[in-house]
Order: C-alpha cells, then structure tokens, then sequence
C-alpha cells in the first residue's frame, strides 16, 4: 500500500519525484510544506481506512468478492488518454493536492437521492453516503494522487474529463 498510494513512501525521494512534474517545484513543495505533507498522509490514511472497512464490513459476511459498479474507470481512464493525447513519458503539470481536491469535490457530488441538495435531513444524507459508500472507495483507490500522477500521467483536461463522465454516469 505504501508504494502504491503514498507519495511520501520511503521508496520515492526528491529528485524521483521531480522528473515527474512539469514544474520540479512541485516535489520539493510536497516534502517541505507541512500542509501538503499532511493533505498527502489524509488521503493515504483515508485508502487504508477504506481497505479496512471493506475487509471488516463489506466483505466480512460473503465469500464472493466480484462487485458490479455502474462505472467502467479503466475503460474512462483509457478513453481519456486517447482523447487528450497522454502519452506516459510526458511531465503531469497535475500537483498532487488539486488531484485530491478534484476527486474529493466529485465523491462529494455523488448522489443518489433527488432533491437531497435542497433538504438537509441527516436521515437522508447518512442513506446517500451509505448508498455511494462503494462507488466512492472504488474511485478513491483508482484515482489516488500518486497513481493518477505517476502511473498514469494524467494531465489536468483529461482529470477534469475523468471526473465529468464519472459523474455523469453515475447520475
């Protein structure tokens, strides 16, 4: 887990990480800013907790482990790539704090529930997180920073188109 989600790891240090950035500065913000440094380490604490509650929660009754979601991400992430020309021995001009405030702002957006915008019941605000709590899990282990960043080498429109079709097909 540490490779994969942290970008803090032990396995990356300063001069690995800015040859990944258009703008080298970016890495050596994210090891010197407290406040990246601690919005880096909440999103990793929160895979690991959502790891967690699927293997205590989710799973902990079943013995199947296939789960049908209403959104093919591999199949967007790869449409995306296509469609803006990512090429993976490209720079990402993304910076690991705007990936985490765009994917958060989405998971926020996901609703189940009409006209949950308009009445503020917690009845109803527990049920819509409740129903999306497995979409949101899915989204924030595929669409993690670091995986986002590096792996994938997503630039901000082809995101930003990400994020777009995913809501538009979860709606």
């Amino acid at each position: 887990m540490e490779k994969k989600y942290n970008f803090l790891s032990r396995d990356l240090d300063q001069d690995k990480l800015a040859k990944s950035f258009e703008d080298p500065e970016t890495a050596k913000t994210m090891f010197n800013d407290p406040i990246i440094a601690k919005t880096l380490q909440d999103e990793f604490n929160s895979i690991k907790s959502d790891r967690d509650c699927l293997r205590n929660s989710i799973f902990k009754m079943t013995n199947d482990d296939a789960i049908h979601l209403p959104i093919n991400l591999n199949r967007i992430i790869k449409n995306a790539k296509r469609m803006f020309d990512v090429n993976s021995r490209r720079k990402s001009d993304l910076k690991p704090t705007d990936v985490i405030q765009k994917v958060n702002r989405t998971l926020e957006e996901l609703c189940v529930i009409p006209g949950l915008s308009k009445r503020r019941d917690q009845l109803l605000l527990d049920a819509n997180s409740d129903s999306t709590l497995l979409t949101r899990i899915y989204l924030k282990s595929i669409l993690g920073s670091k995986n986002v960043i590096l792996k994938e080498r997503l630039n901000s429109q082809a995101l930003d188109w990400i994020l777009g079709e995913v809501k538009s097909k979860f709606e």
